[in-house]
This record gives C-alpha cells, structure tokens and sequence, in this order.
C-alpha cells in the first residue's frame, strides 16, 4: 500500500473509530454516560462470563443459553471493568468500528464520491433505532460479521464472476460464519444464503466439483473456529452439556413455534416482520429502497447480483423470524446490515447534481458538510434514542447502587437474584452467583426456580433481590433490609432487599 493510500486508510480508520466512540456513548448504556446497563440480557451475559474468568464452567456450572464465543467476549470485559459495563463499551465500538468500515467498502462499490456523509447518518438511524434497544445485544456484536460477508459477496458478484471466489476468501467468511454460529446461530441465514449462492453459481456454469470445494472450504473455515472451544468443553469434561443447552435446547425446546398449519406459520411470521420494519422505519426504509433501487434500476446490477441479494435478505429474514410467535425487539437489527444500500442512489444523485468534491478549493467544504451530517445525526440520535433520558443519571439514584451500599456492609456477602431476570445485582456489587440457575432465564421449564427456593429454604445465601413480589412469609430466615422503587424499560418495579436472620439476635 502507497503512503497515500495508507494516509486516507487511516483517516477513514480514524473516522470510523470518531463516530463509533461518540453515538455508542450516547445510545448504549454500556458507555460512562449512563450509571448502568440494566438490561436484564447483558446482565445475564456478563455475569455468566465473569464466572468463567472465576472458574466456573460454561453450561455444567452456570447456566444460560447463547453461544460460547458471546460469554467469552464478556469474560474480557469483566477483566477491563469488573463491576460495570466499560469493557464492554470498548468491545462494542470496535465491533461498530468495523461495521463502518465495512459499509464504507460496500458503497465503494457503487459510488465514489460524499461516502463519508453516510457514515453517521446511518450509526444514527441504527444505534437509536428500536432493535438497537439497550446496547450489547448478540445481534449488535454480530453485525460487523454479516456487513463484511455482505461487502464480499456483493463485491464477486459484480466485479468477479464468473471466475471463481478464492479459496482463502471462502474460508475467511466460513470462520466468520462459525463465530457467528458461536454466538447466536439462528443468525446464520444470511450466512447459508452467501454460500448456496456461490455454489449455485459453480453449478450454473458446470462446475460442481468447484462448488462442492467451495463449500468444504467454507465449513471448514466454520469449524475451525469450534476448535478453542472443544477444547475448552472437552478439557472441562463438558461437551454434553455444551451440546444440550446450546444446540438440542434452543432448537427443540426453546422454540415457541406453535401447532398450526404453515400457512399460519408464514402468516405470523409475515406479520412480525411487517411490525419489526415498521418500528425500526429509522433504518428499514432505506433497506426497502436500496434492495428495490439495485433491483429495477437498469444498468446497476446484473441477474447474479440481484438475486444473491434477494436471497441474502430473505434467507436473514427467515432466520430471525421462522419458528417463533413473538419477535423480541432486538432480534430484527441484523437486518439493518442492508440499510447502507438504501444511500447508494441518495449519493448517486448527489454525484450527477454536485460538483464534486476534490482538491485543496474544497477542502472545507468537504470536512464542513461532514461536520454538519455528524452534527445532524448526533442530535438526531440523542433526542430520538431509547433510553438517552438516563444520561447523566446519578449511579446513586439507580436501585442497583442503593442496594449495593447494603450489601457490601458484609464482608463476602453472597447474593440471590430470586423470581426474575439479572437485574444488575451481581455485576455492581462484583458477586459471584450462588448457584448455576442464578436468574430466571427465558428457557422452559422448573429447575431453576426448584434450585434458588432450596437456597433460600436452607437459608444458604447472605441476600435475596427480588422484583414486584415480596418473599413469601414463610421464610423465615430472611428479613426485608430495603425496599425502592427502580426504573426499568419505561416501567417502574419495586424491588426488595433481603438479608439473612442473625440467628445469634
């Protein structure tokens, strides 16, 4: 790479990291501008990951049901920060990072010209939106994965077909694929779309040999990235229990899909999608008018590549939405990988009315629009985001940190979060869990409720946090120590504060 290749390489590097640093720090709670993360689900992935730095191992000793790779991501943040969500602020900007640099590449493809000004119109339009919700979701981790895999399989089918993909490019987005399969994998339609295109196309031109390589290759790249975690389970003597919580209980039990026909079926998922569009309108119209614009357009794309994107999009939505009866908000903000598309004809347009921007004349203009577009999008976003009203909120005001100045009054205290999912406790207090079922999860079935009542019947843990229901009164080891009321998702609850009887008294 030349030295001014290399210079405009690092300025966009060094953009992508700008917009990533501010509009994370704005919408998602992870940054330093929130007293907390209390979203229930990056609760839940933190502390299952700071057990594992702790000894615990994943699935046999504590319990959840994501992918491996998605804990071990939170076990480095525990290492950065162990009683807040810091760590994962700084894992959550370089992923959107490379989310950017990725949408910068893919409209490259396109157009030439004012690519910048994109950049935080749509980090706006994605990290205020619905599906974004709190911050640290695995879909939000995963994004970057998907957005480079949609650059490369744009990229062949318009600049390189027919000739074959290489076989190292397979690979590198088979390993991208695995670690998205370790993470969450019903987000593996996009994925198993990019591959049956690639192989339909070698069948097209009668090279079936080619296409069943290449989707070895591919796999084998998927497998790879298994390989740490054998290991891992396998050392641990855990690999039945990797099997049966990650695979067999998401896929036969976990599923919600009811008994009806399939026309039900496609009905319902229909209707969630509509739904999931229409509250995520800030990114879902310009994903709607790019996939229709590279469509009918003439001239802008060929037969290959509009029909690997249309199954690209179809294949992701199947995978988020088949087999499901209530779509949960975060789940559709994989399909915001698309949305970059819907700005190729906003900067066509641009490029045929504009003069363009080069040369030291229109240095300003160039960095002046750019500053009034982030200008525009920051504000946009802070005004429009989720949960932005809780910026500068005192730690002190959250029930979290009320809670915790009771708590650490005992030395090692141990602590139950009894009846509901993890709302914070044991992350701000730096508590290690007191038994495998450490919270409701949204798994079927009584095991876990069925372990934290023998804990509390034996009277095994210092405190108990409960939401909206009082600990029944027949137990009598425990005492109320607080009660407050903390503001969740729009909603207040009231917790309760329980602290062991001093039998001694």
């Amino acid at each position: 790479m030349k030295g001014g290749e290399k210079k405009e390489t690092g300025k966009r590097v060094g953009i992508c990291l700008g917009i990533s640093l501010i509009f994370l720090a704005v919408c998602s709670k992870s940054s330093f501008l929130y007293p907390i993360n209390d979203w229930e689900d990056a609760n839940i992935f933190f502390t299952v990951g700071k057990s594992i730095v702790q000894g615990k191992v994943l699935y046999r000793d504590v319990f959840d049901h994501k992918g491996p790779l998605l804990y071990f991501l939170h076990s480095l943040a525990y290492l950065v920060s162990r009683d807040s969500f810091l760590g994962m602020y700084g894992i959550e900007v370089f992923a959107f990072t490379a989310y950017l640099l990725a949408v910068y590449r893919t409209l490259r493809l396109y157009v030439k010209k004012n690519i910048l000004l994109v950049l935080p119109l749509l980090a706006a339009a994605i990290l205020s939106s619905k599906s974004f919700c709190h911050g640290d979701s695995a879909e939000e981790l995963c994004l970057p994965l998907v957005a480079w895999s949609l650059y490369a399989s744009l990229r062949y089918f318009k600049i390189r077909y027919p000739k074959e993909m290489d076989y190292r490019e397979l690979f590198l987005h088979g390993v991208l694929a695995g670690c998205i399969m370790l993470v969450k994998f019903t987000l593996l339609g996009f994925h198993f779309a990019w591959m049956f295109m690639i192989f339909l196309s070698c069948l097209f031109q009668g090279k079936v040999r080619r296409g069943v390589l290449s989707g070895l290759v591919f796999v084998g790249g998927m497998a790879v990235t298994t390989i740490p975690f054998l290991l891992y389970f396998g050392i641990n003597g855990a690999l039945d229990s990797w099997f049966t919580v990650y695979f067999y209980n998401n896929v036969f039990v976990y599923s919600n899909l009811e008994k009806q026909a399939l026309a039900g079926q496609i009905k319902g998922m229909l209707k969630m999608l509509e739904e999931a569009f229409v509250f995520n309108w800030k990114y879902s119209v310009f994903t709607i008018l790019g996939v229709l614009w590279l469509t009918f357009k003439k001239g802008v794309s060929g037969a290959w590549e509009k029909w690997n994107l249309w199954a690209l999009c179809i294949c992701t939505a199947l995978g988020i939405s088949w087999g499901i009866v209530y779509m949960h908000p975060y789940y559709p903000l994989i399909l915001s990988v698309f949305a970059c598309l819907g700005w190729i004809p906003v900067l066509k347009r641009l490029e045929e009315r504009a003069e363009a921007v080069s040369g030291g004349r229109h240095f300003d203009k160039k960095y002046l629009a750019f500053a009034v577009a982030a200008a525009f999008s920051l504000l946009f976003a802070w005004k429009t985001g989720n949960y932005t009203d809780e910026i500068g909120r005192r730690k002190e005001d959250t029930v979290q940190y009320q809670f915790r100045e009771i708590i650490l009054e005992t030395k090692n205290p141990s602590l139950l979060n009894f009846g509901f999912m993890d709302g914070g406790f044991y992350t701000v207090c730096d508590i290690l869990p007191p038994c495998k079922y450490f919270c409701k999860t949204n798994m079927p079935g009584s095991e876990w409720i069925d372990v934290q009542l023998t804990l509390i019947g034996y009277g095994m843990v210092d405190y108990i946090v409960t939401m909206d229901h009082p600990l029944a009164e027949e137990y009598k080891k425990y005492e109320l120590a607080a009660e407050a009321d903390g503001y969740y998702e729009k909603k207040v609850h009231t917790y309760y504060l329980y602290r062991k009887v001093d039998e001694r008294r």
